[in-house]
């Protein structure tokens, strides 16, 4: 995974606290993991 879109993001640290989008996306990838093993996420 690669990080492209921090630069619009001075002096931030994605390990603490990760961008909105991030996180969205983070949530995105493991909604299909759990559907593509025949689980819902919560």
């Amino acid at each position: 995974m690669h990080l492209a879109q921090t630069t619009a993001q001075p002096a931030a640290d994605p390990a603490i606290e990760p961008a909105p989008d991030v996180r969205e996306r983070l949530l995105d990838v493991a909604e299909r993991l759990f559907a593509e093993q025949g689980f819902r996420a919560a």
